[in-house]
């Protein structure tokens, strides 16, 4: 829900992958996992990779559909700095004492929780590349992936 309670998106689990709807059920898109731990977002139909995040390091990439970085995210002491393609600090999330928060680069709070949410999830919602239903899936998908029960066809 936006901040006028109109839903944006639905999430459904499909095996391994993500579904994400609008609220008229029309798919947005699909956020999957792979064995090497990346994770892929594909277009509604399943038929294109539209971004790709995978572990860099300590860290994560996000790539475009033709290999471009559009971000890294690296872990700190007290949560994660997210940086865009060029290397500039795009935002922090910090965690401490029980609290998440997002911070713009200039450090003004975007968002805060006292939900357990691990730092690496809370950075996909600085990815602006990305519609807000697909940062929330990655964000999903980072915190609680399926379980290979789930995952299971």
């Amino acid at each position: 829900m936006d901040g006028e309670e109109r839903e944006l998106a639905r999430y459904k689990w499909k095996g391994a992958a993500l579904k994400v709807s609008g609220p008229d059920d029309v798919a947005l898109g699909y956020v999957v996992g792979s064995a090497g731990g990346a994770l892929t977002v594909r277009d509604g139909e399943q038929r294109q990779v539209l971004f790709t995040l995978a572990r860099q390091g300590p860290g994560w990439r996000l790539n475009d559909m033709k290999g471009t970085l559009l971000y890294s995210v690296w872990p700190e002491d007290d949560g994660a700095r997210i940086q865009d393609g060029a290397g500039a600090d795009v935002a922090r999330v910090k965690v401490r004492e029980g609290k998440v928060s997002l911070r713009d680069a200039q450090g003004r709070t975007l968002l805060a929780t006292k939900s357990l949410l691990a730092a690496e999830a809370a950075a996909c919602l600085a990815f602006e590349a990305l519609e807000l239903p697909l940062r929330m899936a990655l964000l999903f998908h980072l915190q609680a992936p399926p379980s290979q029960e789930l995952a299971q066809p």
